[in-house]
């Protein structure tokens, strides 16, 4: 499983991070299963090992709530958990409304930098071109 693997890549920090003492209840406080015997990479190894598939969205969330990491591992990770969810299903008639009703203007705070963005992703809009696409989608 891919989220396996990402969080064996984060967690592997645990061990640097504690004593063999404080590493138990880390362990503890992400949702995963205490291991006693080995050294500190050898316990993390082992208790993610034993951690049951069903257990690692928490042990990913637990992760996000409770430990620093860079941008692109935190992104990793929350994409990993939204992956993993069932997100109710949006009908396109909401989204629509939904659309029209938003303002692009209210959803950024830098409308020239966004816009900047956008068109150095190789699309020029405006914002008022932008709001006028989402009220006829």
């Amino acid at each position: 499983m891919a989220l396996r693997r990402l969080l064996s890549d984060v967690t592997a920090g645990l061990g640097d991070q504690h004593t063999h003492k404080t590493l138990t209840q880390a362990l503890a406080d992400l949702g995963m299963p205490p291991v006693e015997e080995g050294s500190k990479r050898e316990r993390v190894e082992r208790s993610l090992a034993q951690a049951t598939d069903g257990r690692l969205l928490q042990v990913a969330e637990r992760f996000l709530k409770t430990q620093r990491t860079d941008a692109p591992t935190r992104n990793l990770l929350q994409d990993a958990i939204w992956a993993a969810a069932s997100p109710p299903e949006i009908p396109l008639r909401t989204r629509r409304e939904l659309a029209r009703a938003l303002d692009p203007g209210d959803l950024v705070q830098h409308g020239t930098r966004f816009m900047a963005l956008w068109t150095a992703s190789g699309t020029s809009t405006t914002t008022s071109a932008l709001a006028a696409r989402a009220r006829e989608a």
